[in-house]
């Protein structure tokens, strides 16, 4: 579970930003996960601000941090994310830091990158230690200011056995003459690694690759839960459109003219032999449209087939099957958080979701975040989600101290808790109104 994070110089964040989640009063029992242990972790964080405040930037600066660390892209191939509108930032390195909880261990993970010259800066993987009520390193990277395009990575010795330390001495020699590459994921990729240290990194890296994160703009590919076949995907779907109301009966897969794909000769060839290769493995070509999404499969004769994925609906004992294009945005949005609540009833995950209200209810939205508590009980499960509906701080649905606001001023965003305030100094004990009326800022201004 993330238990701090800080960012410093990405995009509109130029100054030291943080949000943190561990329990600052009497919160209910169900929103805080590991209580009764020294490194409680609150479960849900809302964060709320004007339009271009700086909140989608917030997501993305997790986002942007992730992708480097499980090397989805190149530091060399980025575009200058720092902030761009003083000459000193320009020139300064992009701070990250999480600090995450993971299996009753605190991790500390912090790096900072050059933009301008595409290099790592400094770099550091560092454990809690309850006795010295300190993180120890784990291992510690800077740069050689003597030598030029060289760093200096130090391991922590009590933590690597005899047999893995030649290992390592390769491995820090690889990492010291490549800057534009996370210390991380070098290690993260070794599987010779017995080491407490090899333990460690794959421990937090896996929790990078275990993050999810929604944008307004993901699209859940629903293709992937269907591609076998509707009877698993609709195991799923079915419970969950009872569950929100959605007046979908199933999904199904209706066969439809290839011809009228209007695929080009030379993408037909190309899909084509792509599954003739895995001919026997229920080999299954994916087409997503802008309205419509299909599966491609070879019949019987190794030609190509075409099935539209469709939603049926049945009203008085008729059934009728509805294209994508017939759905409400807001019944396309649950779509994207179907697949996310069943894996929430099965496992425990970190999930970001940036404006969770984007075409839904204020009624859903809330009933959404009922049901993520629901399913996160028992679990280390935590939802960090973005938001302009004010409805959601009505009736205790939060606790203060999981409210925070993202706020810019003279083109410098930042982000603060609603915790800083007395609420008892205010003359209503109404959050949405008191927000309204700018008492907490972060709120627009005409």
């Amino acid at each position: 579970m993330l238990y701090r994070f800080i960012v410093q110089n990405f995009r509109s964040f130029r100054d030291r930003n943080e949000i943190s989640f561990y329990p600052k009063g009497q919160e209910p029992q169900s929103h805080v996960a590991d209580a009764s242990t020294q490194i409680p972790v609150l479960k849900t964080a809302v964060l709320y601000g004007p339009n271009a405040s700086g909140k989608t930037k917030f997501i993305q600066a997790i986002d942007f941090a992730r992708s480097i660390i499980l090397g989805e892209c190149n530091i060399l191939s980025l575009a200058n994310q720092c902030y761009k509108l003083d000459k000193d930032s320009i020139n300064k390195p992009t701070l990250f830091v999480f600090e995450i909880k993971i299996e009753g261990n605190l991790f500390q993970y912090a790096f900072a990158l050059d933009m301008k010259k595409s290099s790592v800066v400094e770099e550091s993987l560092s454990v809690w230690n309850a006795d010295d009520k300190a993180f120890n390193y784990i291992y510690s990277r800077e740069q050689d200011n003597t030598i030029a395009e060289t760093d200096i990575v130090t391991f922590n010795d009590d933590l690597i056995i005899d047999v893995d330390k030649a290992v390592f001495d390769v491995f820090k020699k690889e990492i010291e003459k490549t800057q534009e590459t996370l210390a991380l994921t070098v290690l993260a990729k070794v599987k010779s690694l017995s080491s407490t240290i090899g333990t460690y990194v794959k421990t937090v890296y896996k929790w990078f690759s275990d993050l999810v994160i929604l944008f307004p703009s993901t699209r859940y590919n629903l293709l992937g839960a269907v591609r076998n076949g509707t009877e698993d995907a609709n195991s799923v779907y079915k419970a969950y459109f009872k569950t929100f109301g959605i007046d979908i009966k199933e999904i199904a897969l209706q066969k439809v003219s290839f011809e009228m794909l209007r695929v080009s000769s030379d993408m037909q060839a190309d899909m084509k032999k792509e599954l003739l290769q895995h001919d026997g493995h229920d080999a299954v070509a994916q087409l997503r449209g802008r309205n419509t999404d299909y599966l491609v499969r070879l019949n019987e004769n190794k030609e190509l087939e075409a099935f539209e994925v469709r939603f049926v609906h049945e009203r008085n004992a008729l059934k009728t099957s509805l294209s994508k294009t017939d759905e409400s945005d807001g019944t396309m949005r649950l779509f994207d958080f179907i697949p996310l609540y069943a894996m929430l009833a099965n496992e425990s995950r970190v999930v970001l979701i940036d404006e969770i209200d984007r075409s839904m209810h204020t009624l859903l939205t809330r009933y959404l975040i009922e049901q993520f508590f629901k399913a996160a009980e028992g679990k280390n499960s935590q939802l960090i989600c973005t938001t302009h509906d004010v409805m959601l701080l009505s009736e205790n649905l939060f606790s203060n101290s999981e409210v925070w606001f993202v706020n810019k001023k003279d083109e410098v965003s930042t982000i603060y808790p609603l915790s800083k305030y007395d609420l008892s100094k205010l003359s209503s004990t109404n959050l949405e109104r008191n927000y309204l009326l700018g008492r907490f800022e972060a709120t627009p201004k005409f």
